[in-house]
């Protein structure tokens, strides 16, 4: 079996010691220990066919060890959806024992780009990219398939360098509020008619995250199904950063900074600023930059990165809390979820900090350094062309 990186990534060793093993099946085996621990889950069917005879609407989730961590490759098909009759042809594709990367690709749009990101994402870990060796990591690959829940769909995630900060997303509608000190937050303009039950939900996060496979001092991204009534219903949970407080402050002006999320260390950190671009010689090198609405970035995180800038597109009307609404229009997809919470810090700039930090050619590297205590940040970076060290 192939060793997947993730297995000491913090939060992932607590489950595989949990389960005794690296789940091949994270979602289905996690679900299943979480069941066993008293947590509502939804019914877990045991094959494709007992799903259908169930006469019940069901989701097929896409299941691989690495999975367990990154939650980008995350691929979820509605059995009353459009997508209904490409559920039997991808688990025909999983079932066929001669299976290749290449029959996989082809089997349907979805099912193909799917399994494109994984195969890109094992590229990015380890530098292989044979066809050999993205069939064998495809091997892993596989379906679970769940009842539907009822209730709203959330995701629940701490900032991990502010205690009083967390977030709460409603997938179905799309909607994200970010909770200060017990007041609710709603960048994107709600009404506050239909806002969520935070006291509730922020309870179900800790007791979700204090359970047993998981590690409490680790931030995790809790989904689950709510319909005011009964106990919330477990969905899946993946670790991101551990929860840390800053022992020192930053105190310089943030002009520039719109959003930060994240602890570094009192020194801070210094990273690369490269966009997305597989095939560049120093893409395996480093942390990178990326805009918040290119697509492709969701393989950076997959990586663990230090760093992540994201520039607010249009000009720099931006203001701290309509970036955070531009950050929720991100965060219903489980990749916008990753690009979020996924590297050790997230900064938002406005489109002149960052185009002042990528410089005229923004296809060169440039070195960066970063210091941030979860609610303000420094920036500095090594500018080659006056060949001297400058901040935002």
């Amino acid at each position: 079996m192939i060793q997947y990186p993730a297995e000491s990534t913090p939060g992932v060793p607590s489950i595989i010691e949990h389960l005794g093993r690296h789940p091949m099946r994270p979602k289905q085996e996690i679900g299943q220990a979480m069941a066993a621990l008293g947590f509502r889950v939804p019914r877990i069917f045991d094959t494709y066919q007992d799903a259908v005879s169930s006469g019940d609407r069901f989701f097929a989730r896409s299941e691989h060890p690495g999975e367990l961590y990154y939650s980008g490759l995350g691929m979820s098909y509605d059995s009353e959806g459009i997508h209904r009759e490409e559920i039997e042809a991808v688990q025909k594709g999983i079932d066929d024992p001669d299976r290749t990367y290449w029959t996989l690709r082809r089997i349907a749009r979805m099912a193909g780009a799917h399994y494109g990101h994984v195969a890109t994402w094992h590229l990015l870990l380890t530098g292989k990219s044979s066809h050999g060796f993205d069939t064998e990591v495809l091997r892993d690959a596989s379906l679970s398939y769940w009842q539907a829940a009822k209730g709203a769909n959330y995701f629940l995630v701490p900032d991990n360098g502010r205690r009083e900060r967390f977030y709460i997303g409603r997938v179905d509608e799309q909607e994200f509020y970010v909770v200060d000190e017990g007041e609710i937050n709603r960048p994107a303009s709600y009404t506050g008619e239909n806002d969520p039950p935070v006291q509730e939900l922020m309870g179900y996060y800790e007791r979700v995250v204090g359970a047993a496979p998981f590690d409490a001092s680790v931030a995790h991204i809790v989904e689950c199904a709510y319909d005011g009534e009964t106990e919330p219903v477990f969905l899946q949970a993946l670790p991101t950063r551990p929860r840390q407080t800053a022992e020192f402050a930053v105190t310089n002006s943030q002009d520039g900074i719109l959003y930060v999320r994240g602890v570094t260390p009192k020194e801070g950190i210094e990273f690369d600023i490269l966009p997305y671009n597989p095939s560049h010689q120093d893409y395996h090198g480093g942390p990178f930059s990326y805009g918040l609405y290119d697509s492709e970035g969701q393989y950076e995180y997959a990586v663990s990165h230090a760093a992540a800038l994201f520039p607010s597109k249009g000009g720099d009307y931006l203001t701290p809390n309509t970036f955070l609404r531009e950050l929720g229009k991100a965060a219903p997809a489980h990749s916008g979820r990753s690009m979020m919470f996924k590297p050790g810090v997230t900064v938002g700039l406005t489109e002149t900090a960052y185009k002042q930090l990528h410089g005229d050619d923004p296809f060169t590297k440039r070195r960066a350094w970063v210091r941030s205590d979860g609610t303000r940040a420094t920036i500095r970076y090594w500018d080659s062309v006056e060949r001297a060290i400058k901040q935002l």
